[in-house]
């Protein structure tokens, strides 16, 4: 190839095609929450009806600076080491019980969703294992 002609084929404008090819994959990346790669961007535009292989969907993608972005690990921020004072350990691990409602346990957890975190805590009784609220 002569310079000149590899000079003039960087000088031209991109094809229609190249260019719808260009906002699909930026519409499925955007779609994706910016966490999808080229192999699961180019399932979504099969599954649109496009026919674009993956290597073609990464030199796209590469070409506009898609770069996914990696979600953080929670991280836990409980600080255990307080000088407020602590309530008293009634049950002392005696985890069986011969009354039902005489004692009561609970547990908290967090789950992660689309709106937020949500918040689910669960009292128990012991002695027959039901939730009491």
């Amino acid at each position: 190839m002569s310079r000149s002609g590899y000079y003039a084929h960087r000088s031209t404008a991109p094809s229609t095609k190249r260019l719808q090819e260009q906002t699909h994959v930026k519409v499925a990346f955007a779609a994706s929450g910016a966490s999808y790669g080229s192999r699961r961007v180019m399932h979504a535009l099969r599954e649109q009806g496009l026919r674009i292989g993956r290597y073609r969907v990464r030199t796209l993608m590469r070409e506009a600076g898609l770069r996914t972005s990696w979600k953080r690990k929670f991280i836990s921020t409980t600080d255990s080491r307080h000088t407020l004072p602590l309530p008293e350990n009634m049950l002392d691990r005696q985890f069986d019980v011969v009354e039902p409602n005489r004692a009561w346990v609970s547990d908290i957890t967090y789950t992660r969703t689309a709106q937020g975190w949500l918040y689910l805590a669960v009292v128990l009784d012991l002695r027959s294992r039901k939730v009491v609220g």
